[in-house]
This record gives structure tokens, C-alpha cells and sequence, in this order.
């Protein structure tokens, strides 16, 4: 902070000589540093307890909140509350005088000499605070914890809130049970677990996540997108040169805990996220550079609000909560002008904070509808939510129940035609052992999981140093029945053979007469697109290219009739 005679450098000689004026001193000379001096003597001679007294409520309650806040807050933020102060040049001042009617509180603080503004580095930049000089802090008990120490601590705080409900501004009423709401549910942890299979099989990217729909419970790419984060974020998996993920040695330990001690890890993971949700919320568009906001600040805000029961609230109270004790949770510098956010429906930029409630009230919407749902965090419908049992324990520091004890073994399913049908509520590490030779099929039963046995699968597996020796000891021990005959004989056989036969997309060509066969075999333009002869009159072509052979035997006079079922 700085001290009075830094503090009014800043100020032109004719607010010197008012301030002077106010407190009763004859300062009349041109000579401002000698002004100074004088001035800043005087006022660090001031009782200000006792000047207070005599003070309007509002001017002595935004001279208290200075205090109580360690001496500082943006000029932007404090404005918002106490008023502006007009900026005005000498000439200005000496016309207009506005000592003599102050539009704000603010304002009649400012020339009374007892608050100053100026500009100090934050990690949001350089940042214009109003602010109490040091001979004035010095007379007040200096507060319980100033604003740079409570970031800190918030930083290191646990989830449980800082602010008691008696303590709060506003009350959150219980509701009763909605009629009709989606439970929460632990689909995180098995599709989670999906994304660990898909890595390790090599088919797990960023930019193929829309193709991993038809395996997931939650079909939703964003929320795909926010999984794979967290995984990467919590070292189980790792990107590797060309774009696609891996998983790591860590991922075995996340896939061998309880269900619920896993779904807490995620909890934890997500509070420390840069996943940044105010980029994904639908009705804003954010656009423009050189501002940012901080993903986690909201996160915290929110859950610092949040009740510690089971009880129902309605979203739109968590939001004017938020807004009572900490709107500026996410623009601690106070100013909504700086941000380039666009509504999605209207497009309109939204500036100000008259514009609050569509950009942090809808970001809070969308963190208790997406993500924290996502995570199976709450029970919800469309305007209200309640805390899952596991969130509840997450929240009061509670020890998952299954944290000392490893998921129960499950008895694998595997049939006759090589399917392999893992329980959803099973082991985890186990599933995606299956993973690592059976390749993964759409998620049809919410209940299992199906794997199919091919040539590829076991060649991939064999590529990581699972022999197909192997592969029959696990399914042995594994299946809750005797793998059947057939299956055990086709993986030895691949064993001994290699691939001894593949199904293909083909489409085939009949002709006629053989001698269109012939034609077509021998001229440069079509024989590239003939594969296998199936007899004398049809021959194989691939699906990809059937199209090219109908332009190419078009060029040498012949019309080939597709079929009904072939795409145009």
C-alpha cells in the first residue's frame, strides 16, 4: 500500500487546497510539494473512529469495507457498490466544483481526502484499485484475513464451505422432490474406464471423439471431451506423437479402486481442471483475445454455496447467492467491460454487470447441469438439483465406503461365437484387460459390456506381448463357464496360421456375357477395380470404388445397372 504523500502526488493542487479547505487547513500557496507535506501531516493526525461517527451511513460504510477488506478493492468493483468518481480536469474542476455536491458516496470520500485510487500489478494485469494510505490502516485492528491472503487460502482450502448458513445473505429454502428427475449416476467411471480401453487399443484421439458415441452411456462428445481431460490431467493417460492417447502405469491403480473412491478421484481431479466451462456454455459464444478468465474460480464459487444434505434447492437460489456474497468470483478486478461474449441467441455482446445473470448466473446453470452431472455429482431437473450420496461425501471430507477394499471380481460371459460380455458393475482392471485383445462393440445393455475376438484383436495383443497362450489362461479363469471348444480351437489356429480368413465390404459385379469380364480385366481403366472372380459371369469390387468403375466402363460404352441399395 502506499503512504499519504505518495497517495496525494496524484492529485492536482486545487483537490489538495480543497481537501485542505475540509479539514479546516489554510493552504493557499502555489507550492505543491510544500502543500503536501502539510496536508499528509494533518491528515495522518486525524481520528478517524470518530470522524466516521459524523459521517453519512453510506460514506462511512464504503470507508469500513476498504478496512475490512485490507485497504484495497478495484475501482470498478467499488464503484458498483459506494458510486463513481467523475473524472475532471483543473479546468473542469474550477468551473463545476463538484465538492459541493458529490453524486456518490464514493465522491464525497474522495474529496473529503479520505480515499485515493491507483493502478497495482495483479495476475489479472495491471489493475486501477481505490484504496486507504498506510497512516490511515494503522488506526483500525487490521482485519481477520485481507483479500490476497483469503485467495490464498481459498487455493488451499478444502471443499467444505467457509461461510455458514448463518452467516449468509441469503437463506436457500428446501424444496420438495421434483416428480419426475434424472438421478445421478456413476456412468463417469464406467465410460471413463471405455475411453482407458479405447487408449490402449490406439483408438482413443481428440479429434475422433464423436466417433466413440455409439460406446459410451453418456452421449454427449463434450462431455467425452471433459472425461479425456480429466484422464490426461490425472497422468492415465498421455499423448503420444501422432495425436492419439495411451494410458499409463497410473491408470491401473485408478482402475483397481472402488467405484466410489474412483468417482471421488474425478471429483477432486475437476476442481483443479483447466477444462474451462464458460467456453461451453450454449447461449455464449466467447470471441476476441487478449482477456481470460479463470476456469476454476467459478467451480469454487459454486460449491462454496452448495448444502452439505440431501436436501433439494433450486438452481436459480444458488445463483443469487452467488450474487449476494461473491459476484465477482470470476472478475475479481471488478470490470464486466473487458470481455468479448457474445449471446448465442440474440447476438449481442453482453457487457456490463447489469448483464450478470446471462453470463455468470448462466455459467453456474451450466457447470450444475453438465459437469457436475457429468460426474454423477447431482440428482436434477430442469430448475432445481440435490447432492448425490457420493458427492455428500466427497463434500464433508468423508472416506469412500469402498476406498479400503478392491471392486469384487466379476465372472466374465463368453460364447460360441466369440463374444465376450463383461458385467458394467464389475471390475474395472478386469474389463480392461479384456480390452487389450477383444476389440469393444456398441454399448447396447446398460448392464454389460461386449468384446468380440478377431484376428486383428489378438494381433494387436500379441504386438504388446500377450500370447494367445495367455489370452485362453485369463478367459480360463476369468469366464464363469468352460470357454467353448470352437473359440479355443480358433484362437490356437490363429495361433499356428495367422489370419485364414477375413470378411470385406464388396460389392459384386454381374455380367451377361463372360467376354464383358474379359474387357473389363484387360483395359487400363477398369482392371484396377476388379479383385476376386466369383465365376464366370460376377467378379468382386470393392464398396469404395464401385463408383469409379461405373464412370471408367461408362467412358469405354458400357452402362452398368447398380443396385437399389447402393448409395448414388
Amino acid at each position: 500500500m502506499r503512504q499519504l504523500s505518495q497517495s496525494l502526488q496524484d492529485h492536482d493542487l486545487i483537490i489538495l487546497r480543497v481537501i485542505a479547505e475540509w479539514w479546516d487547513l489554510d493552504l493557499f500557496g502555489e507550492d505543491k510539494k510544500k502543500t503536501i507535506e502539510l496536508l499528509s501531516e494533518a491528515l495522518a493526525q486525524l481520528n478517524l473512529k470518530q470522524e466516521l461517527e459524523f459521517l453519512p451511513a453510506e460514506e462511512s460504510e464504503a470507508f469500513m469495507t476498504l478496512v475490512n477488506l485490507g485497504g484495497r478493492i478495484p475501482v470498478a468493483k467499488f464503484s458498483r457498490q459506494f458510486g463513481e468518481i467523475r473524472e475532471m480536469g483543473p479546468a473542469a474542476l474550477e468551473r463545476e466544483e463538484p465538492w459541493f455536491s458529490p453524486q456518490s458516496p464514493a465522491e464525497d470520500l474522495w474529496y473529503r481526502g479520505l480515499i485515493f485510487k491507483g493502478f497495482d500489478e495483479t495476475t489479472e494485469g495491471l489493475v486501477e484499485f481505490v484504496f486507504l494510505p498506510d497512516e490511515y490502516l494503522t488506526k483500525f485492528d487490521p482485519p481477520p484475513i485481507s483479500e490476497s491472503e483469503a485467495a490464498e487460502s481459498t487455493e488451499k482450502s478444502t471443499p467444505a464451505a467457509e461461510t455458514s448458513p448463518q452467516e449468509r445473505k441469503l437463506e436457500l429454502l428446501p424444496l420438495s422432490e421434483p416428480a419426475t428427475f434424472e438421478a445421478a449416476s456413476s456412468h463417469v467411471i464406467d465410460d471413463a474406464t471405455t475411453l482407458l480401453t479405447l487408449a490402449q487399443s490406439g483408438h482413443l484421439h481428440k479429434g475422433t471423439l464423436n466417433r466413440m458415441i455409439p460406446y459410451m452411456h453418456q452421449k454427449n462428445p463434450i462431455a467425452h471431451s471433459f472425461i479425456v481431460q480429466l484422464l490426461e490431467e490425472m497422468n492415465l493417460i498421455r499423448q503420444i506423437d501422432d495425436g492419439t492417447f495411451r494410458p499409463t502405469k497410473a491408470a491401473v491403480g485408478w482402475l483397481k479402486a472402488g467405484r466410489e473412491a474412483a468417482q471421488q478421484q474425478l471429483f477432486s481431479a475437476w476442481q483443479l481442471s483447466d477444462w474451462n466451462a464458460l467456453h461451453h456454455v450454449p447461449s455464449l459464444s466467447c470471441e476476441g483475445s487478449g482477456w481470460h478468465n479463470d476456469p476454476i474460480s467459478p467451480r469454487k464459487a459454486l460449491i462454496d454455496v452448495l448444502p452439505r444434505d440431501e436436501g433439494w434447492v433450486e438452481v436459480d437460489q444458488l445463483v443469487q447467492l452467488i450474487k449476494a456474497e461473491n459476484p465477482d468470483f470470476q472478475r475479481p478486478n471488478g470490470n464486466y467491460d473487458t470481455w468479448y461474449i457474445r449471446d448465442t441467441q440474440t447476438g449481442h455482446f453482453l457487457s456490463g454487470f447489469e448483464q450478470w445473470e446471462a453470463v455468470e448466473g448462466q455459467l453456474i446453470h451450466f457447470i450444475v447441469h453438465s459437469p457436475m452431472a457429468w460426474l454423477g455429482m447431482v440428482d436434477r431437473s430442469p430448475t432445481a438439483m440435490r447432492l448425490s450420496p457420493v458427492m455428500q461425501h466427497w463434500l464433508n471430507q468423508q472416506k469412500p465406503a469402498d476406498s479400503d477394499s478392491p471392486p469384487a471380481a466379476s465372472k466374465i460371459v463368453i460364447n460360441a461365437e466369440g463374444l465376450i460380455h463383461v458385467p458394467t458393475k464389475g471390475d474395472r482392471f478386469q474389463r480392461f484387460q479384456v480390452g487389450r485383445f477383444a476389440r469393444l462393440r456398441p454399448a447396447t445393455d446398460v448392464h454389460t459390456y461386449s468384446y468380440r475376438i478377431t484376428p486383428a484383436s489378438l494381433s494387436q495383443a500379441k504386438d504388446q506381448g500377450i500370447s494367445p497362450q495367455r489370452v485362453l489362461k485369463f478367459l480360463s479363469e476369468a469366464s464363469a463357464e468352460p470357454i467353448p471348444a470352437g473359440i479355443r480351437r480358433a484362437i490356437e489356429r490363429w495361433d499356428e496360421n495367422g489370419i485364414e480368413a477375413r470378411l470385406e465390404h464388396m460389392v459384386i459385379l454381374r455380367v451377361a456375357d463372360a467376354k464383358i469380364l474379359e474387357i473389363l480385366r484387360e483395359h487400363p481403366k477398369t482392371r484396377n477395380f476388379l479383385r476376386e472372380s466369383l465365376g464366370e459371369l460376377a467378379i468382386a469390387v470393392p464398396q469404395s470404388q464401385w463408383q469409379d468403375l461405373f464412370a471408367a466402363a461408362a467412358q469405354l460404352g458400357l452402362l452398368l445397372n447398380p443396385a437399389s441399395d447402393l448409395p448414388a
